[in-house]
């Protein structure tokens, strides 16, 4: 191939890339690399990061080490423009892959030079690789690099010595970095593959074996790290997305043509997570185009001529097979299911399936190259095959020609005022740690879409967010949704500042800049009021200009804040204290819990939750027992709405498969359960949306007696059909059941008939177009059941909104229904003994926020079993919010003759006028103090029993609440007499920091009793503390927090380090030397052992790569896909062995792959940006169907012969 060809290829892709949003930065793959990449390099070389997250390990930050980081550091150190560099990076992917398929093209003598260069840009512009270059460039650098690893391989099983070939193979290896070890790993598979195909022979084993050797050299420096890595870090992949999600667009058509990236067909916020994948699953013109090019490609596999065949079509049927088997769509793989799990278990690592796209697009470019070669018209000038190849390409390129090849939210830098920030928390925070509010899954703000927070390469003082990847542990993930929940509640309490302290939290910095409605983040308006209502925290200063804070729920319209709000909190942060082991917390429930105990002041000395380890007897401990840790199916991939409603100890939440939750202690005895009063179970077809679940939105709140709640369906495009089902405690004659609809004044779809299924029939009845109640007769007869079932609903319009149908009551004579909460009895033996410590019982309810008119709250009112380990006395104590409506209207009515009272009148609701609460069905009286203000502004307020103490005996016992009233509970605590002097001494022993480094710490503790030493920072197993040359027991405190159990004595300074660091760096480093190493072999003096080996062909026998085809074709479409490839070798045999139909002959199943694929590619044209749970288009049977006949046809070829000319 002419260099010139390849250099006018690799011009046209840079001036493409160049052209794309000039001037403006995009977040590609790391924000670090666009800031300050050589901060990261520095970064890298430890392997424990205090700076972020609490405290955490690297995620794979040794894969920028070579080459992407590098590259960016030296533009920036000529001075290139970020955008300049970036442009030039992702131009340099391109031209790299684009040559390296010509060049492969060339060494199989596959096409001709026009016909190559062709191949080499579909290559290039295939959809897997324009779908990643712009956001995620690390995941295409393998791609890139992908044929450059087979082309030595390619002309070392010709000639030459093999070390070479396989080091100089090794060295593109190399270049893939290990952005992702996914991905590099995934490329590996075309290299391997070469030489699984290959005749066996001693050229072969001698190219096999320092392949091998090359392949261990080239990821030694990653590799070796990685495996530290792994087996201290956290396994963070479990609590992000599913394989239901990663697998569920990845049908067999989505994986041919390249688009079966999942977040190619992702909507955030109503706009696509990325516009270059979007354009190419929405856009009618580029679906044909990209699906033409796949079925040319596909035929030219199939077509007669190939070199390489087998080679080719192993790697098109492995590529499809590793990227399709886990599909469970119309036609889905027979073991999707066991595919998924192993993705969500020890194939984490390759969830996202679509890493393996360059086994299929570099065969359909190559195939693409051979078929067009074999076209009757195409001569020297070929013009008629360049106006057709070129428009094809570019109308698979549209992303790129319509500039939306890097997603939306470019930004021209990063605004100075975060710069600014991060300089003054370094100034001020003496180490001490700031936290980014509100939460959010990825960083994005007003100015742009940096996905990474600024703080990650501007920051020099330790910083923490919740966002989408929680690094550090499970129990922190929890406590930050806890402080996040308060904001979303609107409840500024003080155990929300005594909660930070604790953890280690001097700044909160409320990014008022930030994109909160796209992030479902609560308002600007909201955070600031609960942040500065909250009692030990205080605003010190703003960073950046006023920002316009966009009208929606909780916000102002036209109201604006400063980009930046800083927030010190009171209370002194320590990095390190010790506390006294006597008195240490037992504490059942998550560290979600700990915010409750410092809403009552009871988050003092060591806490450590039931079931970890304790530092001592159970004589010198106290029990904290809370509804804190509650039974959820939570979806892992969300930060805001994530959490399903409470379920019961053996339920399943409707729509769902195994609950799911990030839980700190294994076990459902540490679980806050719902319990069924009156009824067996409630359950339902879904509920909820369809996007996040709305906890309120429950089936149980069709039976709860409460007009203010419903239960609303949660099915994707219509309520049709829904369902929600009581199943009864025991066989009732039921004659009528009453029910309510969502009224349909306020714009609800609503049913025009309800199915009643019971036990004795199944009858339809017409409901009236009113939220009145209706009363309708069922089939008579003994029943332990009823499903009411929507039918014909209207209302719903446009399929893409999320109002849906449902029931606001559904009322059963004689039958009261009741789902209490049961908090955890998991400590009662170890405090049943008379000499125990009472426990202290905390109770909250979950709220959404008083301005939210959008949402409800998930439990109307307090409803807690508990079990009390021995008789006591408790004192019992809540808070209280008011509740707009006419029961406060004519509570402040009674409470003055003024007609407007002002805002400070001081109220007093004397005992028994207090908040209405019974205990094991008696009323406790109550007593309440508050201004006018207090109750009109929804303030919380504190209650207090009025009675005396409350007489409890050993057992299970019952808190109640009421329903409907002005002053609605939102906490209970029943602190036993005795817990709080049970509590740890003080003062604690002395502790002193004398040094204080990334991965080697020195504490001084002074002279005492035992103690438990902790630090700010997440538990993990690397870190050590040697006292005297003593080791010291590690204790996981407050669910997340490292600690080590001090014995008691004059004390010392206490040796902290980080072990594993060691092994971290030394595996960089000898991977470093074994980089040189393979520079030798590739370069060096070549090796001439092995130079005279004859040549290694293609294996001879046709049956061991059929039969392997065969199995990848049934794992992903069952026997189906092996109709195809069974026909056509029947047809061929017939053939080769007499007369035959005069249609079959060899170029039979190139035509069948064309057209078929050519047909898919048309049904997904003409249903186009249809999701995977339409089941329609590019997601249907006939989709699906002409898909694997398309593959089954190429796999046909494969009995053909495999020599080079195949």
């Amino acid at each position: 191939m002419p260099r010139w060809a390849v250099a006018a290829s690799s011009a046209m892709l840079m001036a493409a890339c160049l052209a794309q949003s000039p001037g403006r930065i995009t977040a590609d793959t790391k924000l670090d690399l666009a800031v300050d990449p050589l901060h990261l390099l520095g970064r890298v070389l430890h392997l424990w990061d205090p700076r972020a997250g609490f405290g955490q390990l690297q995620n794979q930050a040794q894969g920028y080490l070579f080459p992407m980081g590098p590259f960016f550091a030296l533009a920036r150190a000529v001075g290139l423009p970020t955008w300049t560099a970036q442009r030039l990076w992702i131009g340099l992917l391109l031209a790299v892959a684009c040559a390296g398929a010509i060049r492969l093209a060339d060494e199989l003598t596959i096409g001709n030079r026009a016909t190559r260069v062709a191949g080499g840009l579909a290559y290039a512009l295939s959809p897997y690789v324009v779908i990643l270059v712009g956001p995620l460039s690390g995941l295409v650098l393998p791609a890139a690099l992908a044929p450059w690893a087979v082309i030595p391989l390619v002309r070392g099983s010709r000639s030459g010595p093999p070390a070479t070939a396989a080091a100089r193979s090794g060295v593109a290896i190399a270049l893939m970095g290990a952005v992702n070890a996914g991905a590099t790993i995934g490329a590996l598979a075309l290299p391997a593959l070469w030489l699984a195909t290959r005749r066996s022979g001693p050229r072969r084993r001698a190219l096999a074996r320092w392949w091998l050797l090359a392949v261990a050299l080239t990821c030694a420096w990653w590799l070796g790290s990685g495996l530290v890595e792994g087996r201290y870090g956290f396994d963070f992949l479990r609590y992000i997305e599913r394989a239901s999600s990663t697998t569920s667009t990845d049908s067999v058509p989505q994986a041919v043509r390249g688009t079966a990236n999942w977040l190619a067909h992702y909507l955030f916020g109503g706009r696509p997570w990325w516009r270059g994948g979007w354009e190419l699953v929405a856009t009618p013109a580029a679906i044909l185009a990209s699906a033409a090019l796949a079925a040319a490609g596909l035929a030219g596999l199939a077509a007669p001529g190939l070199g390489e065949r087998r080679f080719l079509v192993l790697s098109l049927v492995l590529g499809v097979t590793v990227t399709a088997a886990g599909y469970a769509g119309p036609l889905g793989g027979p073991l999707a299911g066991p595919v998924r799990h192993l993705l969500d278990g020890p194939l984490e690592v390759f969830r996202s399936v679509n890493k393996f796209g360059p086994l299929v697009a570099l065969p359909l470019a190559l195939g693409l190259a051979h078929g067009l070669s074999r076209l009757r018209f195409v001569g020297r000038e070929v013009p008629l095959t360049a106006a057709l190849v070129g428009l094809l390409l570019a109308a698979t390129a549209i992303p790129m020609l319509k500039g939306d090849l890097l997603p939306e939210g470019t930004f021209t830098r990063v605004p100075d005022y975060w710069s600014q920030a991060s300089r003054w928390l370094a100034a001020r925070s003496g180490g001490d740690r700031a936290l980014l509010l509100p939460a959010s899954g990825f960083g994005d703000y007003q100015w742009g879409r940096a996905l990474d927070e600024p703080f990650e390469p501007l920051a020099r003082s330790p910083w923490a967010v919740r966002n989408q990847a929680p690094l550090g542990s499970v129990g922190l993930t929890r406590l930050l949704d806890a402080v996040e929940q308060r904001l979303v509640s609107g409840r500024p309490t003080p155990g929300l500042a005594t909660g930070l302290a604790r953890a280690g939290v001097r700044y909160v910095v409320e990014r008022n800049d930030l994109d909160w409605q796209r992030a479902g983040a609560p308002s600007p308006t909201q955070v600031r009021a609960v942040l500065a209502a909250s009692q030990g925290m205080h605003k010190v200063i703003s960073f950046g200009p006023e920002v316009p804070t966009d009208a929606g729920e909780g916000t102002v319209a036209g109201s604006s804040h400063p980009a930046l709000d800083v927030y010190q909190v009171d209370s002194s942060v320590e990095r390190a204290v010790s506390y006294p082991v006597e008195g240490t917390t037992v504490l059942s429930g998550g560290p979600e819990s700990l915010l409750q105990l410092g809403d009552r002041d009871a988050l003092t000395g060591a806490v450590v939750l039931a079931g970890d380890p304790l530092p001592a007897g159970d004589g010198a401990l106290r029990w904290a027992d809370t509804d804190g840790l509650q039974r959820r199916d939570v979806n892992v991939g969300l930060v805001h709405d994530s959490g399903s409603y409470v379920l019961t100890a053996g339920e399943v939440a409707p729509g769902g498969g195994a609950t799911r939750d990030r839980l700190p202690v294994a076990g459902p005895s540490h679980q806050t359960v719902a319990v069924m009063e009156g009824a067996a179970a409630v359950s339902a077809s879904s509920y909820a949306t369809a996007v996040a679940p709305h906890p309120e939105a429950q089936p149980m709140a069709a039976f709860d007696g409460d007009p203010a709640t419903a239960w609303q369906s949660g099915s994707v495009g219509s309520s049709e059909g829904q369902w929600v089902e009581l199943t009864l405690d025991r066989p009732r004659t039921l004659a009528t059941v009453t029910v309510r609809l969502l009224d349909p004044a306020r714009g609800a779809p609503r049913p025009t008939f309800l199915r009643l299924n019971t036990d004795a029939g199944v009858v339809d009845r017409p409901v009236a177009d009113t939220e009145a109640p209706q009363t309708l007769a069922l089939a008579m007869g003994p029943t332990r059941r009823l499903r009411v079932t929507l039918l014909g609903v209207v209302g719903e319009g446009d399929p893409t909104s999320l109002a849906r149908a449902g029931l606001r009551e559904v009322a059963l004579p004689g039958v009261d229904v009741a789902r209490p909460l049961a908090v955890p009895g998991d400590e009662l033996k170890a405090f049943s003994a008379p000499s125990a410590p009472p426990p202290l019982f905390a109770f909250d309810r979950s709220v959404a926020a008083s301005g939210q008119v959008l949402r409800a709250d998930e439990q109307d009112r307090l409803d807690r079993i508990f079990v009390v380990p021995a008789a006591a006395r408790f004192d019992l104590s809540g808070t209280v919010r008011a509740q707009p409506g006419p029961a406060l209207d004519g509570l402040l009515g009674s409470l003055s003759s003024a007609p407007s009272p002002p805002d400070g009148t001081v109220v007093d609701l004397p005992c028994g006028q207090g908040p209405a609460l019974s205990v094991d069905g008696t009323d406790v009286p109550t007593r309440l103090s508050a201004t006018i203000g207090d109750l009109r502004q929804g303030r919380e307020l504190a209650f207090f029993a009025c009675g005396g103490p409350l007489d409890l005996v050993p057992g299970t016992h019952r808190l109640q609440t009421s329903l409907g009233v002005a002053l609605p509970v939102l906490s209970a605590t029943l602190s036993g007499q005795g817990w709080t002097s049970a509590g740890p001494p003080w003062p604690p022993r002395l502790t002193t920091m004398n040094q204080w480094d990334t991965v080697h710490r020195m504490v001084t503790v002074g002279p005492g009793a035992a103690s438990v030493l902790a630090v700010d920072e997440n538990l993990n197993a690397g870190w050590t503390a040697t006292l005297g040359g003593r080791r010291l027991r590690p204790l996981r405190l407050d669910g997340w927090r490292q600690g080590w159990v001090v014995p008691a004595g004059a004390g010392g300074r206490i040796d902290l380090r980080f072990e594993p660091d060691h092994a971290y760096r030394a595996a960089l480093a000898l991977g470093a030397v074994a980089l040189v190493v393979l520079g030798l072999l590739a370069w060096g003096r070549p090796r001439r052992r092995g130079v005279d080996l004859p040549p290694t062909e293609t294996a001879e026998r046709s049956w061991p790569p059929m039969v392997a085809a065969g199995v990848g074709l049934f794992a992903v479409g069952g026997p189906v896909a092996l109709v195809t490839p069974a026909a056509l070798l029947g047809l061929q045999t017939r053939a080769d062995g007499g007369p035959a139909p005069w249609w079959v002959d060899e170029r039979l199943p190139a035509v069948v792959a064309g057209v078929a694929f050519l047909g898919a590619g048309l049904i997904e044209a003409a249903h186009p940006a249809l999701g995977p749970a339409s089941r329609a288009g590019a997601f249907g049977w006939a989709a699906q169907l002409d898909g694997l006949i398309a593959i089954g046809a190429v796999a046909a070829t494969l009995g053909r012969s495999g020599g080079r000319s195949g």
